[in-house]
Formats: structure tokens, C-alpha cells, sequence
């Protein structure tokens, strides 16, 4: 039986495919607050004190060139870049250190008398300091949260197209992923003028396997025989489950006889598989096409592949037949 008619989106083409990884409750669930990388304790120390140093260097420079020259808003510098670097605590900090150094610079520039308006005067820019550094921590951190949420989501949707791409019970290429690989490399094979080769290959008797031993042992066969055949190709080829007990095969750039011995080895490969269960005589049937170069049609390779199989089962079955064409 064919696999549905090849109408998938073009995608980029995918070579055998190990089970996905489903995303697990770390990615479902965002953290309440994500502060990025933190700081360890000494990095986080040895900002908190450079941005001291850098405050106390502008209380001294304002202090220094008195009350004429304003520097208010150069405390600003290393509150807000200490709250961005360190965090909340670390620029309330700052904006605590900014606003004593501002209240000694001005204190000592004025009569003694002139401390409780000096007072006033550094609470209201310590509210400032402190609102640009919680600002500039909280910035950062939205920021923070921004990235991981967009890392999470595309490591979803990430595995979200490999799932879709992917037979769930093998961890092979599922039909829809080997259709649009095929629809790739016929394209490449005509504009190249290079061959293309396409197995199809159906299990002999594996019905028997479910009736006898159950669902779960024929699962288990099919996920053995699955390990088989990507052990026999090359990592070049892609393999995939097309649905049952059928399987497909794309063999890149490879010749004719090499291409039958690859058909032969799979047999073998598969019976090998099915050894615990002899009753059953579980085998392949493998129907071999190749063209030098992929016909006009997509659809003829797979119809091809598809007739040469159904004559492996005519000639008795765990055999392997092969067509060609120009």
C-alpha cells in the first residue's frame, strides 16, 4: 500500500530520526520570575563595591567643586549600572550610598544650621536613586524573562515539528517526513542529473506475531526491526515507518547493484530480528527502484518501488526485487 498522496508543505529534508524528547514540565510551566544567570557571591560583592568606589569618587568630585557645579544626576551612573549588573538589593544599595555621599557633599558646603534642609534635600533623591536602580533591576530581569521565554517556546515549537515528523512507536521518519524528503531529492536529482533509489519493504506474516504473542510483542519487533534498518543504511539515507508493518527507504546517490545487496542485507536483518518467534516465519518483502534520474512525476518512484515489492511477495516472500529506469 502506498503512503498518502505526497501533498505535504516542502520542508527541510530529515535524515532517520531518533525519538524527540517531549518538553517536559519545565518548559510547560514559566517561572514566576526569571533573574537570568545570577551572580555568585564575589561577583556579586565586587560590583557592589566598584560602584561604591565610583560614588564616593563623585562625592568627593562634588564636594571638591562646590555648590556652584551641581552633580545630582551623575550618582545616577553607577546606581542604575549596579541595579542592572547586581539587581534590587544591590541598587538600593547604591542608591542609599549616593544619596549620604550627596548629603556630606552638601553639608559640608553650607552653615550648620542648613542640615535639616540638606536632609530633605537627600531623601527625595535618594527616592530617586532608589526608583532609576529597582528600575534598571527590573528591566533587566523582564529582559531576562523575555529571552527565557522565547528560548522555551522555540525549544517547544522545536519539538513540536520533530514529533510531527516523527513515528512515535519506532523514532523513525513518519510518512509525511519522508514524502517531503523525497520531494527534496527527486528536485535535487533532476537538477543534478544524479540517481535516486527507493525501497519499499513490507514484513511477511508479522500479523501473526499480534495474534499469537499480542500487540506489545509486535510493537517490540517493530521497534528492533526499526534499530535494524537504521544500522543497514547509510546515515545519508533516510529511513521511515510509512504505517503498519511498512516501511520506506531512500538510498542516496547509490547504484544499482549496491542498492540490491542493501535490499538483501535488510532480509536478512529482519529475520534476524524475529528469531523469539519462528512459528511466525516474519521476514521482509523489499521492492528496489532506481533511476539515474528521478523521474518527472514524484509519485512513479514510490508506485514503482511499491509494484517491485508486491512481485518480492509473489516470488515467495523475504525476497528482494529491482527495477530500474532511465
Amino acid at each position: 500500500m502506498l503512503p498518502p498522496t505526497m501533498n505535504a508543505p516542502h520542508a527541510t529534508a530529515a535524515r532517520s530520526l531518533a525519538p524527540a524528547d517531549r518538553p517536559g514540565p519545565e518548559a510547560a510551566a514559566l517561572p514566576a520570575a526569571a533573574a537570568g544567570p545570577a551572580l555568585s557571591v564575589s561577583r556579586w560583592a565586587a560590583t557592589v563595591a566598584v560602584g561604591v568606589a565610583l560614588v564616593a569618587a563623585i562625592g568627593w568630585l562634588d564636594h571638591a567643586t562646590g555648590p556652584e557645579v551641581g552633580l545630582s544626576l551623575v550618582y545616577l551612573v553607577p546606581v542604575t549600572v549596579v541595579g542592572w549588573l547586581a539587581g534590587r538589593r544591590a541598587g538600593l544599595l547604591l542608591a542609599l550610598g549616593a544619596a549620604a555621599a550627596w548629603f556630606a557633599a552638601d553639608v559640608a558646603q553650607h552653615a550648620e544650621g542648613y542640615v535639616p534642609v540638606a536632609g530633605w534635600n537627600a531623601f527625595t533623591r535618594l527616592a530617586i536613586y532608589a526608583a532609576i536602580g529597582l528600575l534598571a533591576a527590573r528591566v533587566r530581569s523582564d529582559r531576562l524573562r523575555l529571552v527565557d521565554l522565547n528560548g522555551r517556546l522555540a525549544r517547544a515549537l522545536d519539538a513540536e515539528r520533530t514529533l510531527a515528523r516523527t513515528d512515535g512507536l519506532t523514532g523513525l521518519a513518519n510518512s509525511r517526513s519522508f514524502l517531503e524528503t523525497l520531494r527534496i531529492e527527486t528536485a535535487r536529482s533532476r537538477r543534478a542529473r544524479t540517481p535516486i533509489c527507493v525501497a519499499y519493504l513490507d514484513l511477511d506474516n508479522f500479523k501473526r506475531v499480534n495474534d499469537r504473542h499480542g500487540h506489545a510483542a509486535g510493537d517490540d519487533l517493530l521497534r528492533r526491526i526499526a534499530d535494524e534498518l537504521r544500522d543497514v543504511v547509510r546515515t545519508s539515507d533516510v529511513v521511515a515507518r510509512l504505517g503498519g508493518d511498512e516501511f520506506g527507504i531512500l538510498l542516496w546517490q547509490v547504484e544499482p547493484a549496491p542498492a540490491e545487496e542493501i535490499g538483501r542485507r535488510i532480509v536478512e536483518r529482519v529475520a534476524a530480528a524475529a528469531a523469539p518467534y519462528p512459528e511466525a516465519d516474519v521476514g521482509a518483502s523489499v521492492g528496489l527502484v532506481w533511476y539515474a534520474v528521478a523521474p518527472d512525476r514524484d509519485e512513479e518512484l514510490l508506485q514503482e518501488a511499491d509494484g517491485a515489492m508486491y512481485d518480492a511477495k509473489q516470488a515467495g516472500k523475504h525476497a528482494v526485487m529491482l527495477r530500474t529506469g532511465s
